[in-house]
């Protein structure tokens, strides 16, 4: 894993509080089958594998990703409880009915919201849950939509910006000034990664609704019961 990624990874885990929040409210399911939209290196995944002693199914668009969350999972032993599949969110190779829980932390904003709504809750069973960590922006129209879905609301709180600078973007700032001048060495990806995490840091604003976000636990409804 290079530099800039492991940093950030770092500073990310400051949020997995939230992670297990989530995963508390869904209801109890035995040995869970998971899909994980959005995966990245598998900070998150590992820790859904911690929680539910199911099986887990990791998709993301970056091999390189998938190669660095494939090396975290053999590391800890866990390598039998993944599939690791390279594909785009928007083409998911599964038929319906496949999952009891959706999970997607920050890979939802890449489409439309309620595109993620219908399109991935095909994917789960009756009764199955989809849990969605998005950026705040837009919140009353996800509300609404929401509503007006087959979905039922099992949890649903909101992480401020001022929680983001806390344990997120102050702690990331320390550890990029920690780098100093050395920087990110030579590799092209660290490089270009350091980049965009200094232009966050840049842009953050208290009042700007992208730096804050909202975690949604939603239960697919059964309408065969």
């Amino acid at each position: 894993m290079n530099q800039a990624a492991e940093i950030r990874d770092k500073v990310r885990a400051n949020l997995l509080k939230y992670t297990r929040r989530a995963f508390d409210a869904l209801p109890a399911i035995v040995n869970p089958r998971i899909l994980e939209i959005g995966c990245g290196t598998g900070l998150v995944t590992l820790e859904l594998a911690k929680m539910s002693g199911g099986q887990i199914v990791a998709i993301d668009v970056d091999q390189r990703a998938l190669h660095q969350l494939c090396e975290r999972f053999s590391i800890k032993g866990r390598r039998d409880r993944i599939q690791v599949v390279q594909t785009s969110m928007q083409n998911l190779p599964f038929p319906g009915n496949s999952f009891d829980v959706i999970w997607s932390e920050g890979a939802i904003a890449s489409i439309p919201f309620e595109d993620g709504l219908h399109e991935w809750g095909k994917l789960l069973v009756p009764g199955g849950c989809l849990v969605i960590h998005d950026v705040l922006t837009d919140f009353a129209r996800k509300q609404d939509l929401i509503e007006a879905s087959n979905y039922t609301i099992l949890e649903r709180f909101t992480l401020g910006p001022e929680v983001w600078w806390e344990e997120y973007y102050e702690p990331l700032r320390k550890l990029i000034a920690s780098v100093g001048t050395s920087g990110p060495g030579e590799d092209t990806k660290s490089i270009e990664e350091f980049r965009l995490m200094e232009q966050e840091l840049e842009q953050f604003s208290y009042s700007d609704d992208r730096f804050g976000s909202v975690f949604f636990v939603l239960r697919l409804q059964n309408e065969t019961a």
